[in-house]
C-alpha cells in the first residue's frame, strides 16, 4: 500500500486522540482517507481475541464480486461470507499478527460457482483502542476473470481452428528442421498413410520428388530468413507406395513451439493435370483439323470457281449455236411443219439460260466467300431503274394471270449504286414472287424516299413463308421446300446472293410474311452519291442487256 506524508500525519493525529467523540470524528476522517487508498477492497476490525470482527468499510467492486450488498457486508464478519474457507482466514490472521504486513493468496468460490484465487495485501493499524486490518489488492478478481475468459476463448478458438484444419479437404503440414511435426488427416491420406500419426516425424524429403528437393529447400530457407510467405507452386510428390502425384504447395512461416516452422497447404492436382494434358492434345488436334478444314474449303472454293468457268465455256458455245439457228430460221423461213423444231430450240435455249444462271450464282458465291465480290458504283436515278426492271417482267406476270403494279412517292431519286447488282436483286425478288403467287394474285413494287435513304418493297399475295423459316431464307442453300419433291425450282443460293449484293451497298434486307396471305420484302439503301464528272449516268447504256439478264434470271419460269 502506498501512502503520502500528509496521509500518515492524519493517521497519527487520530491515534493520539483518546476521546470517543474524537474517535468517531477520526474514524470519519479515516474513512475519507481510506477512499483515497489505491486498490482498497476492505477494512476489518481485529478483536482482542485475535479474531476478525465486522467489516468497517467495503469497496463496491468487492461487494459485487462476493454477491452481497455493501450494507449486508457491513453487518457481517469475514467468517460469515460464503465461499471463503475459515481456516484460510485463521492462517492469514496468524501470519499477519507475526509480521504486521503480509501478502496472501486466498481462494474464493462465488455463489455462481466461479472460482478465484485473490492475491491480497494486509496491514494492521491501531486506532485508539481499536485495531483494524486494511486489505488492498490490485483488481485481481477482475483480472483473473478476464484471464479465465481469455484462456477459455483461446481454448475455444484453438478447438475451432483444429476442427477446421481437420475438415479441410487439402493437406496441411507443419515442418520444422526438415521434419513433419504436424499433419491433418487429409495430409496423411494424400501421401498414402493410414493416419496422421504415421506421417508425423517423417522427413519432408520422403514425400518430395527428387527433382523438387532443392527447390523446396531453397523456398523454406527464404521463408525462414525473410519471414514472408511463398506463392503456390506446382511440383511432384511421392506417396508411401512410391506413386508420383502432382501437387500444388502454398507455404508460409509460422511460430511453432517458439520456433520458426513452415506451414504448407498441399492440394492434389493430378486429375487437373491430366485434364490439362488432354485439353492441350485436343486443342492441338482441333487446330490441326481446323487448318485442314480451311485448306479443304480453300480447295473447294477454287474447284467451284474453276468448274464454274469450265461449265460456262461450252455452255456459251451451245447457247451461241442455238441463237445462230434462230437467226438462220428467220432468214431462210422454214416450213410450218418444222414448228416442233422451233419448240425444241426454245426449250434448249431456256435451259441454257438456267445453267448460265446457276453458274453465275456459283461464281458470285465463291467471290463473296473469297471477299472478292465488288461493286461498281455510279450515280443513277434509282426510280427509273426499279420501274424499268418491273415493267420489263410484266409479260411473265401476265402469262401467269398476275397483276404487276409499280408505284413511287417521287419521280426521281439519284443515288450511288451498282446497276448490275440492283438488277440481279430485283429480278430475283420478282422471280420468287411470280413463282409463288397463284393465278389471279397481285405483285406490288413500291419505292419510298426517306431523305437519307430509300426503301424498296416487293409485296405479293402468294403462298407466304412460315414464321420459323423467315430467319433462314437469307442463309446459304436454304429453301422453304428442301425435299426432292419440292414444287418450285431453285438452288437455294438466290436470296443469299441478294443479301450479299444489298450489303455491298451498305444496306439491309428483311422479309415479313403470313402463310396463305403473301410475303413482303424490304430493301433499305443509303441515299449517297459518289464524286464523278457526270453525277447522273445514263441508265439506257445498261438497259440494252436487260432482256438477256431477264431471260437468265427468269429461266426457271416456264411459259
Amino acid at each position: 500500500m502506498e501512502m503520502g506524508d500528509s496521509t500518515e500525519k492524519e493517521l497519527l493525529m487520530c491515534e493520539n486522540n483518546n476521546s470517543v467523540l474524537n474517535y468517531k470524528g477520526c474514524l470519519s476522517n479515516f474513512k475519507q482517507f481510506l477512499h483515497n487508498i489505491k486498490n482498497l477492497i476492505a477494512v476489518v476490525e481485529l478483536k482482542k481475541d485475535r479474531t476478525l470482527g465486522y467489516f468497517l468499510e467495503v469497496d463496491d467492486i468487492i461487494s459485487r464480486k462476493l454477491n452481497y450488498s455493501k450494507e449486508e457486508l457491513l453487518k457481517m464478519t469475514p467468517y460469515e461470507v460464503e465461499g471463503i474457507d475459515k481456516r484460510e482466514i485463521g492462517n492469514m490472521v496468524m501470519n499477519l499478527l507475526q509480521e504486521g504486513k503480509i501478502n496472501y493468496d486466498i481462494n474464493y468460490t462465488s455463489k455462481s460457482g466461479e472460482k478465484y484465487s485473490i492475491e491480497i495485501s494486509n496491514y494492521i493499524f491501531d486506532l485508539n483502542d481499536k485495531r483494524i486490518i486494511i486489505v488492498t489488492a490490485p483488481n485481481t478478481i477482475e483480472r483473473k476473470k478476464v484471464m479465465n475468459l481469455a484462456e477459455k476463448a483461446y481454448e475455444e478458438t484453438e478447438e475451432r481452428y483444429r476442427k477446421l484444419v481437420e475438415l479441410l479437404p487439402d493437406a496441411v503440414h507443419v515442418k520444422y528442421d526438415g521434419k513433419i511435426v504436424f499433419s491433418n488427416e487429409a495430409g496423411a491420406k494424400l501421401f498414402g498413410y493410414k493416419n496422421k500419426g504415421e506421417i508425423i516425424g517423417k522427413d519432408d524429403e520422403e514425400i518430395t520428388h527428387p527433382d523438387y528437393k532443392e527447390i523446396s529447400m531453397k523456398r523454406g530457407n527464404t521463408m525462414r530468413k525473410e519471414r514472408i510467405g511463398a506463392p503456390a507452386i506446382e511440383q511432384k510428390g511421392v506417396r508411401a507406395d512410391g506413386e508420383i502425384i502432382d501437387i500444388e504447395v502454398a507455404s508460409t512461416p509460422i511460430k511453432f513451439n517458439g520456433n520458426c516452422a513452415i506451414l504448407s497447404v498441399i492440394r492434389n492436382i493430378t486429375e487437373r493435370k491430366k485434364w490439362e494434358s488432354m485439353l492441350r492434345e485436343t486443342l492441338t488436334d482441333n487446330r490441326r483439323l481446323l487448318e485442314k478444314a480451311i485448306e479443304l474449303d480453300k480447295q473447294r472454293t477454287e474447284f467451284f470457281s474453276n468448274i464454274s468457268h469450265e461449265f460456262k465455256t461450252p455452255l456459251n458455245v451451245i447457247l451461241g449455236s442455238i441463237q445462230l439457228l434462230e437467226k438462220i430460221k428467220q432468214n431462210i423461213g422454214l416450213e410450218k411443219d418444222c414448228s416442233s423444231i422451233y419448240k425444241y430450240i426454245g426449250v434448249m435455249k431456256q435451259n441454257c439460260y438456267r445453267l448460265l444462271r446457276l453458274i453465275n450464282n456459283l461464281i458470285d458465291i465463291n467471290k463473296a466467300d473469297s471477299k472478292f465480290l465488288e461493286a461498281k458504283f455510279q450515280n443513277h436515278d434509282i426510280i427509273h431503274i426499279i420501274e424499268d426492271i418491273t415493267l420489263s417482267v410484266a409479260d411473265f406476270g401476265k402469262n401467269k394471270g398476275l397483276k404487276l403494279v409499280f408505284d413511287t412517292e417521287v419521280e426521281e431519286k439519284i443515288i450511288s449504286c451498282d446497276v448490275d447488282k440492283i438488277e440481279r436483286i430485283m429480278l430475283n425478288l420478282l422471280s420468287n414472287s411470280i413463282k409463288n403467287t397463284a393465278k389471279g394474285g397481285s405483285i406490288y413494287v413500291n419505292v419510298y424516299d426517306l431523305i437519307d435513304k430509300i426503301v424498296i418493297s416487293v409485296v405479293d399475295t402468294g403462298i407466304g413463308i412460315p414464321e420459323d423459316k423467315l430467319k433462314i431464307i437469307f442463309e446459304r442453300f436454304e429453301q422453304i421446300e428442301s425435299s426432292l419433291s419440292r414444287k418450285k425450282e431453285g438452288s437455294g443460293i438466290g436470296l443469299s446472293l441478294v443479301k450479299s449484293f444489298v450489303e455491298l451497298h451498305s444496306g439491309r434486307i428483311w422479309a415479313e410474311s403470313q402463310v396463305g396471305k403473301g410475303t413482303q420484302f424490304f430493301i433499305e439503301l443509303p441515299s449517297i452519291l459518289v464524286d464523278e464528272e457526270n453525277p447522273k449516268s445514263n441508265y439506257n447504256d445498261y438497259s440494252s442487256s436487260l432482256v438477256e439478264r431477264i431471260n437468265i434470271e427468269f429461266s426457271d419460269i416456264y411459259s
